[in-house]
């Protein structure tokens, strides 16, 4: 540190003469310190506006993108699901000890939950119902149409054809007492729609102008399902065309 002649008594001399100096060198050191810190600070809060109003946002830091773990309960238990069974129909998932499920699966690879096997088991009952409805209202209509014809029979009220015209009556059991001018009846008692089906194919039929099947009462019988069973009407159709 250097030192002037003229500061030598003041910083080397008595303390009388020491004392002044140094407070005034204290002064000027504090004045200083003040004075950078108070500028810093004026800095610092400018910087703070500009960033402010420039749309600076703090930086958040490195984005760490979370595991989507999705939980699946139980809808038996309702607890978390490791290892389970899904419904087919409902789409719920099980415990293979809450739902039942057995060891071996069908074939299909599905699986139905209790629910929705009552559920699927009640409309199946009401489509059984609703066929047995049809069943009864199918019988009325052909004991309608058979008195009709029997009337017509003995009234002579026929259609006139030409002498060479043929028909072909194929059916079970309710065509048996049917009878008429130019008309070929066949009864298969019991007969249903696929076998028929098979008659017509092996059989030589002829060519009759026109051919009348009676068929589907036993079919409906036997399944309860008319949807299935007018499918196999019209195959049989299709067939008896060709």
């Amino acid at each position: 540190m250097g030192c002037y002649v003229e500061d030598y008594p003041a910083r080397v001399g008595n303390w009388a003469a020491r004392t002044p100096w140094r407070l005034v060198q204290g002064w000027e050191v504090n004045g200083q310190a003040r004075s950078y810190i108070g500028n810093m600070l004026l800095c610092t809060a400018a910087l703070a506006i500009v960033l402010v109003i420039g749309g600076v946002e703090q930086n958040p830091g490195p984005v760490v993108e979370a595991e989507n773990i999705l939980q699946v309960l139980c809808s038996g238990c309702e607890r978390n699901l490791k290892s389970g069974t899904q419904c087919d129909t409902c789409g719920r998932w099980f415990h293979n000890s809450c739902g039942n499920v057995r060891a071996q699966m069908p074939e299909s690879g599905k699986w139905i939950c209790e629910r929705c096997r009552w559920g699927r088991l009640r409309q199946l009952e009401e489509k059984l119902e609703n066929a047995m409805k049809q069943i009864e209202e199918l019988k009325r209509k052909n004991r309608a149409l058979e008195d009709q014809l029997r009337r017509a029979i003995a009234r002579g009220d026929t259609v006139q054809r030409q002498q060479d015209a043929e028909c072909l009556v194929l059916g079970d059991s309710i065509i048996r007492n049917v009878k008429a001018e130019h008309m070929r009846v066949q009864c298969f008692p019991g007969i249903r729609t696929e076998q028929l089906q098979r008659v017509i194919d092996n059989r030589d039929l002829g060519a009759p102008d026109t051919v009348v099947i009676h068929v589907g009462t036993n079919d409906l019988r036997r399944t309860g399902n008319l949807d299935y069973v007018m499918g196999d009407v019209y195959a049989l159709v299709k067939k008896a065309k060709t």
